[in-house]
């Protein structure tokens, strides 16, 4: 699926003429020792190394939104570009059909198989109200592709000059959520969902402790437990706390919260660290996040930082890009989850990777052996 992807996509990139520089080799070990090597663009967008890698929802027509604008796949400038679309019906040797309304789509990739669309019928997310999905879920890279974006972008994590105001969760590591018993644990080993209301931690039900990883950050909460590789760009947060919040010891909102006097996670309104003048026992709205970053910096924070997201912007299979294992952790189960999470939503089998986490590498993620 990916050489028809990369296929179409030299076919395209011939067409259009969109000028882009072409990408140095890069050599990516496996968590068994084994050395892959993957030359050209990282993804179907010709992404480039040594900008800032883009939040995986940014393509080409959203060049205008600031998320992108400042990222590799834009250049680094305020551009649009008007491309042809591609559509289902188009194969890998033909030239692409085009729209004078129509714009071109990377996520069009995910859905081709040997010319023909792949499943793409999912299941409801069991215990959350349906919601619409994401807007975009963006490029679904799998293999090296994504270890080489997940290195990229925990490398650049912002720290100390990177750090400016209004910038998103995705410019500053890689995000990280590790399995608890604050999910669908204990029921049916579905760590993918919430807490049910029916168990004891139903009080936990709306939201998510998770924390962020880059050079500044190589800490979690657990030493050794596995987790999700989730995607900021589709998920809602509640708060951010610099080193561990206590989240669990706020007060139970009895629901989802107003967002204003509960805050599920968090502290409310009148109690938030902005307007407190202080960075203990409050938290930050999520738009103070070059804010928490800089106070991690000021105390020289060797703890885990807590990013609590908002579960009821929960939206799957999108919201997990992959899963993760930590040295001395059990490998074994969470791999048994990943093929139920797969199974359950009928995704292809080389979709959601699963990698090895080591910070003690100076790239961090490889991909899982066999």
């Amino acid at each position: 699926m990916a050489r028809q992807a990369l296929r179409v996509c030299q076919v395209w990139l011939s067409v259009i003429s969109v000028n882009t520089a072409p990408l140095l080799p890069s050599s990516l070990e496996d968590d068994q020792g084994s050395v892959s090597t993957v030359s050209g663009p990282l993804n179907v967008t010709s992404r480039k190394l040594g900008a800032i890698a883009c939040p995986m929802w940014c393509k080409p027509t959203l060049c205008k939104s600031p998320a992108c604008s400042r990222c590799d796949l834009c250049g680094g400038t305020e551009h649009a570009i008007n491309v042809p679309a591609f559509t289902v019906a188009a194969r890998a040797m033909d030239l692409p059909a085009t729209s004078k309304s129509s714009k071109f789509d990377p996520t069009w990739f995910t859905n081709f198989n040997d010319g023909q669309p792949s499943p793409t019928s999912k299941a409801p997310s069991q215990g959350l109200s349906p919601r619409a999905a994401p807007k975009s879920a963006g490029p679904v890279l799998q293999g090296v592709e994504f270890v080489a974006h997940l290195n990229q972008q925990f490398a650049q994590g912002s720290q100390g000059s990177n750090l400016h105001d209004g910038m998103v969760l995705s410019e500053a590591g890689v995000f990280l959520r590790q399995f608890d018993h604050l999910s669908s644990w204990d029921d049916d080993l579905q760590p993918w969902l919430p807490c049910p209301l029916s168990l004891w931690c139903a009080k936990h039900h709306y939201y998510w402790p998770a924390s962020i990883v880059n050079p500044g950050a190589r800490k979690l909460y657990y030493s050794i437990e596995s987790g999700m590789i989730l995607n900021p760009d589709v998920l809602k947060l509640n708060c951010l706390y610099p080193e561990d919040g206590n989240s669990m010891d706020r007060p139970d909102c009895k629901g989802p919260g107003d967002g204003k006097t509960c805050i599920p996670g968090c502290y409310p309104e009148g109690k938030q660290c902005h307007e407190l003048n202080q960075d203990w026992e409050c938290s930050y709205p999520p738009n103070y996040l070059a804010e928490v970053m800089r106070v991690r910096e000021r105390r020289n924070a060797a703890n885990h930082n807590e990013i609590v997201l908002d579960t009821s912007s929960l939206e799957l299979p999108e919201a997990i890009l992959g899963w993760f294992y930590l040295p001395g952790g059990d490998k074994s189960t969470v791999v048994k989850i990943r093929d139920a999470f797969l199974k359950r939503y009928g995704l292809d089998p080389n979709s959601k990777p699963l990698v090895s986490l080591d910070f003690k590498r100076a790239k961090p993620f490889r991909l899982a052996g066999g």
